[in-house]
């Protein structure tokens, strides 16, 4: 499998419930690391296969985007370096507090014949890239979270993640990024 690798960004991982050490890492995001989690390897030891299923899922990574409204973004652009660090800032916060949702909300794996047993996974494993500018150099303060079609269930093993709750929670997920606002419960 080939992918190409953004710039290099930082792992955000999985969400309250407990975690190996390694995935509580949120340092910077090495070109093979990305490469490894989006094939399903364990980042930081690439002979080891995460996913237990031997075939891999048709979608190897989702691309979930959070972006600040266009005047914080022009702001962000135009303002004094101090402005911009906390508008930053703010949209960091945002972004962790949308991941947050997701991982509490939306993170599920199948289990069973058929895979009609849903149960909650343990958060989701990514990489966060933040963005200043759309494609069409637009001021459009955002991040890139790739997250790996991957998360542990329960039994303690890794499969892909069960889609239809995070597609279902995209737009409550995103009102994540305006002042004094998080999604409802249940959403």
């Amino acid at each position: 499998m080939t992918t190409t690798t953004p710039a290099a960004g930082r792992f955000r991982a999985a969400g309250a419930a407990p975690a190996p050490r390694r995935w509580a890492c949120r340092g910077r995001v090495e070109g093979g690391q990305f490469n490894a989690l989006v094939a399903g390897l364990d980042p930081w030891d690439p002979a080891v296969r995460l996913r237990w299923l031997a075939r891999d899922p048709e979608v190897a990574a989702l691309d979930l985007t959070v972006s600040a409204s266009k005047s914080v973004s022009v702001l962000a652009a135009v303002g004094p370096n101090e402005v911009t660090r906390v508008l930053v800032d703010a949209h960091n916060d945002a972004v962790t507090a949308a991941l947050a949702y997701l991982d509490d909300s939306a993170v599920f794996v199948r289990r069973g014949h058929d895979g009609t047993t849903v149960q909650a996974g343990e958060g989701l494993i990514a990489a966060a890239y933040l963005r200043r500018m759309s494609r069409s150099l637009d001021p459009q303060l955002h991040t890139h979270v790739v997250a790996a079609n991957l998360t542990r269930g329960p039994d303690g093993r890794f499969t892909a993640l069960h889609g239809a709750p995070l597609y279902r929670a995209d737009t409550p997920g995103s009102r994540c990024d305006q002042p004094g606002r998080t999604p409802p419960r249940g959403a």
